[in-house]
């Protein structure tokens, strides 16, 4: 109809018409009136929409009839927008607080130092009835768990604060809650807003329930210690290669470094030349069996592996036996990014198989020479059987196969 594309036509129906012309006009054409504002600036331009404040004045007669109306009319468009602007930052704050399981409070630092003044949500994560209107400092450094050396803490950080010394006060500590006596881990934060000479006016700041997060943590902290307990036990360490980013480098344990000869408390870059060297003169079968274990592993043929080679230590030149097991990751296109595993010092193991076996052998070689045989009853069972070996069948020489 007025020769413009879809796209260059937007028609808010909330504001068409003006607030006036809604109330005046229930019935208005909200069409008809946006065609009129078309044609008006004969769509060359897009229309601003302002808000405007009127305000007049009735001018009567002697007898009280109205005869005239002058007002002035002012465009209170930005004060609007700035209300707007800090009710929806206030909707995103209170979201935001919700979803972080946090409250707010505030110090009047000049007029009651002392009393802290909590929002709704800071009152049910303290744990204090609804209707509270301020809490005395010393009624929540009562309910601190550890109140000697926690209150300390807190002071000391406070005092920092205010001495302008630190940029915020920050504190975390454990708190028992009045309303069901159950221990909460909190965490408070809280800005200093001081006057043009620097004096502290007010203290704002947020609490924070960090229950949850502090008990994750302590279980991670225990597993982890847990774990390097028992890989300090069985000799082991964990290794970590990025087949892709840093395919000539292994990030190793300090524990796994260890193993081979390499002593530090950090992870070590193990490079591969350094593997190379430490292996190919003792096992250079595995250095070519490794190559087609990767292979393997990128065309997912086998999810890890776990062999068993000699390594030469890197510090005493030591031959070692070693242990690795070895786990894969892939990404979302199934091309391997990792491989990560443990290895373990299992020379002692290997050497006690190989003396057992040894033993045995030398034991088997005897009995044959001496024309001896063994036997052994089990008296977990009912004790009637003897337990023979085959030489020990052949001495009595009618026992044919049989085991007991």
């Amino acid at each position: 109809l007025f020769g413009l594309k879809p796209e260059q036509v937007k028609l808010n129906m909330l504001y068409a018409g003006g607030s006036f012309g809604r109330r005046a006009c229930t019935h208005s054409d909200y069409v008809l009136e946006a065609a009129h504002i078309v044609k008006a600036i004969n769509g060359k331009a897009p229309v601003k929409l302002v808000w405007l404040r009127d305000r007049g004045v009735v001018r009567r007669d002697a007898k009280g009839r109205a005869i005239r109306v002058a007002g002035i009319v002012v465009d209170v468009s930005e004060a609007v927008e700035q209300r707007n602007r800090l009710s929806a930052a206030q909707l995103l704050s209170q979201n935001a607080l919700a979803l972080a399981n946090a409250g707010t409070w505030r110090f009047d630092l000049v007029n009651a130092p002392d009393l802290i003044i909590p929002s709704e949500e800071a009152l049910r994560i303290w744990g204090l009835p609804a209707d509270t209107v301020s809490i005395h400092i010393s009624d929540w450094a009562a309910r601190l768990l550890d109140r000697k050396t926690t209150g300390e803490l807190a002071q000391a950080k406070w005092d920092r604060v205010l001495r302008n010394e630190a940029d915020a006060y920050d504190m975390t500590y454990a708190y028992r809650r009045p309303a069901d006596g159950q221990v909460v881990w909190l965490r408070s934060r809280g800005l200093v807003r001081r006057d043009a000479s620097g004096m502290p006016l007010e203290m704002t700041g947020v609490v924070v329930d960090v229950t949850e997060s502090t008990q994750q943590k302590d279980a991670l902290e225990k597993s982890g210690m847990l774990a390097r307990t028992a890989l300090g036990l069985l000799k082991a360490g964990t290794w970590d290669w990025d087949v892709v980013n840093a395919p000539d480098v292994t990030i190793m344990s300090p524990e796994a470094a260890a193993i081979i000869g390499y002593h530090s408390t950090e992870p070590h870059r193990l490079t591969a030349e350094q593997w190379r060297n430490s292996i190919l003169p003792v096992s250079p079968e595995y250095v070519s069996h490794n190559a087609v274990l990767l292979e393997q592993l990128k065309r997912r043929e086998i999810a890890g592996y776990d062999v068993k080679h000699r390594q030469i230590r890197a510090d005493d030149g030591k031959l070692i036996w070693a242990r690795v097991v070895a786990n894969a990751i892939y990404d979302a296109a199934g091309k391997l990014t990792r491989v990560f595993g443990v290895t373990l010092d299992v020379t002692e193991q290997v050497e006690e198989d190989a003396a057992l076996r040894k033993s045995q052998l030398i034991s088997e070689q005897a009995l044959d020479m001496s024309h001896s045989g063994t036997w052994w009853v089990d008296f977990r069972e009912s004790g009637e059987y003897f337990y023979t070996t085959e030489r020990t069948n052949a001495i009595f020489g009618n026992l044919g196969d049989a085991k007991r």
